[in-house]
Formats: structure tokens, C-alpha cells, sequence
């Protein structure tokens, strides 16, 4: 009963291997997500209004895109 099994020193040491790889995917993510908008907000501003005018995308889409952009700052 005193001893570890090779099972529990599986689980003993999985678990700090998890743990850290739990980490680095949520630390990419967010990179990942901070880089993808990375433009300026004008710029971003300025595109939606180009795809406004150019008739991509309709005026309901472009205030839901605009009110995601600010809300993001």
C-alpha cells in the first residue's frame, strides 16, 4: 500500500504535462486574437464603410460589425 503503481506515477506526472499544454493553447489563442484586429480602429472603421457603400454588406450588418469593433477597444 506504501508504494506507488505505475499507473499512479502515470497519472502523478500527466498531470503538470497537461496542465502546461492547457496553458500554451489558451496563451496562442489569445495571441491569436489580439493579432487578428490588430489594424487601427479608423482602418477597420473605414473598410466597414467601404463595404457599406459598395453594397457587400447591408446596413444592419454594418452597425452589428461597427458596435463589435467599439465594444472591442
Amino acid at each position: 500500500m506504501g508504494s506507488f503503481s505505475i499507473v499512479h506515477w502515470g497519472i502523478v506526472l500527466a498531470i503538470p504535462v497537461i496542465v502546461i499544454v492547457i496553458i500554451a493553447k489558451l496563451a496562442t489563442s489569445a495571441s491569436r486574437r489580439n493579432s487578428a484586429d490588430a489594424r487601427p480602429v479608423a482602418s477597420r472603421l473605414a473598410e466597414l464603410d467601404d463595404l457599406r457603400a459598395r453594397g457587400v454588406i447591408d446596413a444592419a450588418e454594418a452597425d452589428a460589425q461597427r458596435a463589435r469593433i467599439l465594444r472591442d477597444l
